[in-house]
């Protein structure tokens, strides 16, 4: 979502879909003086949009609400250019890096609006405006049209009128994560130390860009090209065996050139796409909790798991990523990467927040990650809803549990806090302190009816130890969506306070 004010005075954002679901046309003005005293006036309701969210995220962002989060990017264009612009964006921009809207402006200009596939996170201003130079640098911006507002897109706290025309842009989709957080990874790198980064690209990627670029160009087929390989000048037409495959290029004993690197081989821009990707492959699902130093990586068997940094190295080991340093003190490619992660992908703590889809969730205005595993019986839409349909045994175990015949507001009042806590629990907004209690003789289900609970919620915990005072509160009671106390725990003279 991006973020909108009513006007320019105004100092509370909202949320915002891109595009706007409601149009607002603009008054007629006289002058782009009117214009713009317009847009400050307290009593303007209009749309003026950003692509950055504050650390306090209901309020715009200023020098002391600092951008916590990107979602997109916003290009604006002070030109009056008189063509297709879509034909244009078309024509120069790469699929994959188009901006997903064209709008036109008050004043007639162009604005492209670029939607993340998910939005980067960061803290530091310093290392937030090298990225919206890589940003700028990556999309080719500059090139689309005349007149790009840079100033203005380097500024966190310009907010943009919404604009007219609004146009989708062909085969355009939002940016890939594993490309962005490779520009985070450039963004810090030109922030602190401009160092030359050591990241391997997958060498079966390198083989085959080589071999669709020079095909049959390598002796005896390209399968026999690895690292150790030695072969001839495929590049530049030498047939002597005079070169071997090095990981970071081709090591060459004739020619003018003792060292051919894949960026000679294959572009710079090739490689630092790669790179950009497998640096976003390995660290997109690695969280950082400041308070305990200590890594959370997401995707594994157990969903999410807690690394110590010599396993979260491994990891990166694995994605490509070296430690080695070039020189005495020198940073090394997997430092950047840490450190990366320590301040983009920084969460305050870590707790299972039960069905709630969110991975991060905002607490008091702390990034939580949402480390909860329990997943929600999904409905079945091929059923006509009613009661019964596709349940048949669980529908007549309820209807006799609750002895509907008998007590039909008894059956209302089970099934219904049921259906309440499933559809809280569905839409991802779990009300707090329901309370279900079945009071009856032995074997008359109520343990039953506790693993349907359990069945439905991916979920139960038995809290009899804890609501009795016998056992602190603990880790186990947190992980489970619901508790319970069955009454082969708690006696007739127990009570509960």
């Amino acid at each position: 979502m991006f973020k909108y004010l009513t006007n320019l005075s105004a100092s509370q954002v909202s949320d915002l879909e891109i595009p706007p679901k409601e149009a607002k046309s603009l008054p007629s003005f006289e002058s782009k003086d009117q214009y713009r005293q317009w847009c400050i006036q307290r009593s303007t309701d209009h749309l003026f949009a950003s692509c950055y969210h504050g650390i306090v995220e209901t309020q715009r962002v200023t020098e002391t609400n600092k951008p916590f989060r990107m979602v997109g990017f916003i290009a604006d264009y002070d030109t009056n250019f008189q063509g297709d612009p879509i034909e244009t964006i078309v024509a120069n921009a790469e699929v994959g890096f188009r901006p997903t809207y064209c709008t036109r402006t008050f004043s007639n200009g162009i604005r492209l609006w670029y939607i993340f596939e998910q939005p980067i996170l960061f803290t530091d201003a310093k290392v937030g405006l090298k990225f919206i130079e890589v940003v700028i640098k990556k999309l080719k911006v500059r090139a689309l049209f005349p007149g790009f507002d840079e100033k203005a897109a380097k500024q966190y706290a310009q907010y943009y009128e919404i604009g007219n025309n609004w146009q989708e842009i062909p085969a355009s989709c939002p940016i890939p994560t594993v490309f962005i957080e490779g520009w985070m990874f450039d963004a810090y790198r030109m922030a602190r130390v401009k160092e030359h980064r050591t990241v391997t690209i997958p060498f079966d990627k390198i083989r085959a860009a080589l071999e669709e670029k020079y095909p049959g160009a390598w002796p005896n087929g390209w399968d026999k090209f690895e690292i150790g390989a030695r072969g001839t000048r495929f590049w530049d037409g030498g047939n002597a065996n005079s070169c071997i495959v090095r990981e970071d290029g081709i090591t060459a004993f004739t020619g003018d050139s003792g060292f051919i690197s894949w960026a000679q081989l294959l572009g710079k821009e090739w490689v630092e796409r790669n790179t950009d990707e497998a640096i976003g492959e390995a660290i997109q699902n690695i969280w950082f909790e400041s308070g305990a130093n200590k890594y959370w990586r997401n995707g594994t068997n157990i969903g999410w798991q807690a690394l110590q940094k010599e396993d979260l190295k491994l990891h990166l080991r694995l994605h490509n990523i070296s430690d080695e340093r070039g020189r005495e003190n020198e940073l090394s490619a997997m430092d950047r990467v840490l450190h990366q992660i320590q301040v983009s992908h920084s969460v305050g703590g870590v707790f299972p927040f039960h069905f709630n889809p969110s991975e991060i969730v905002s607490v008091n205005n702390q990034p939580m990650l949402n480390v909860s595993k329990v997943k929600i019986m999904q409905p079945d839409a091929s059923r006509s809803g009613a009661w019964g349909e596709g349940f048949p045994n669980v529908a007549k175990f309820f209807e006799g549990f609750y002895d509907i015949k008998r007590n039909p507001e008894q059956f209302a009042h089970g099934i219904g806090e049921l259906m309440y806590f499933y559809t809280s629990a569905y839409q991802g907004d779990v009300q707090r302190g329901r309370i279900l209690v079945h009071a009856g003789a032995a074997g008359v289900g109520k343990t039953y009816m506790m693993n349907i609970y359990e069945w439905i919620f991916s979920g139960l915990e038995d809290a009899a130890d804890y609501l009795l005072g016998r056992d602190s509160f603990n880790g186990t009671l947190v992980t489970a969506p619901v508790w319970a106390v069955d009454d082969a725990v708690v006696g007739n003279d127990t009570i509960i306070s």
